[in-house]
């Protein structure tokens, strides 16, 4: 990830010396510049190295997914002679209806080997009352046997779709102890801003409060960002 090795050699102090005389905007040499209120301001060539992208939150169609672990419990031949794997996952009973036929998207057991995707054959509601949740069963093709009996894959399950008067890109919000949040841009400053994120997709985050559609902000490096703000305030315990 070049643009985080930047950040941090930035924060450790490469690049201009530290004494130099002149204002670090005017000499156009200096990594950074943290103004408490207003954010980062940063060079051109420094945004360049970080792999700082920028764009505008908007009105987005998001396909939500919900994630759970599967469990495969079973292996069968269709009538085709295709090796079927059956597999089942817990999902919560509500707000989302599954139902037979659905489409299943599962990532490969212990992250390696390739995805797939099967259906739904069955929904069970036993679970509803005590744990408020729903069994799925599912079946994929797996004539290449990588879902054995007992093995514990990643599912994903789309729930339709939602229209979100203001969705960033996932790679904008970063995810850290102290909230959610994105780097809005401000004039020649990358100000960090708590959100609020609602429903996602993997590819866009729908934000319900701190960003109104057609705001700017950091839409690529924004993690790179993150960890720059650390080194210029002197860590966690000095952020505002």
């Amino acid at each position: 990830m070049p643009g985080l090795m930047l950040a941090m050699m930035l924060a450790a102090g490469c690049g201009a010396p530290k004494d130099t005389p002149e204002p670090a905007e005017e000499a156009g040499e200096a990594s950074a510049l943290f103004h408490p209120g207003r954010g980062l301001r940063l060079t051109l060539e420094n945004r360049q190295g970080l792999g700082i992208e920028t764009g505008g939150a908007s009105p987005q169609t998001l396909h939500p997914v919900v994630n759970g672990t599967a469990q495969v419990f079973d292996r069968i031949t269709n009538r085709a002679g295709i090796p079927i794997a059956r597999a089942s996952v817990l999902l919560p009973a509500a707000p989302h209806a599954f139902r037979a036929g659905q489409r299943v998207w599962l990532g490969p057991p212990r992250n390696s080997g390739p995805a797939a995707t099967g259906a739904v054959t069955r929904v069970e509601a036993t679970l509803r009352p005590a744990l408020d949740q729903v069994e799925a069963l599912f079946e994929t093709p797996d004539p290449s046997g990588c879902f054995p009996p007992g093995s514990f894959v990643p599912a994903r399950l789309p729930v339709g779709t939602r229209a979100v008067p203001v969705a960033v890109p996932a790679a904008a919000v970063v995810r850290a102890a102290l909230g959610d949040f994105v780097y809005r841009v401000e004039g020649d400053y990358f100000k960090r801003v708590p959100v609020s994120v609602g429903a996602e997709d993997g590819t866009w985050v729908e934000i319900t409060r701190g960003l109104l559609a057609g705001e700017r902000l950091a839409t690529g490096g924004a993690t790179a960002l993150w960890l720059l703000e650390l080194s210029e305030v002197g860590g966690m315990t000095n952020l505002e």
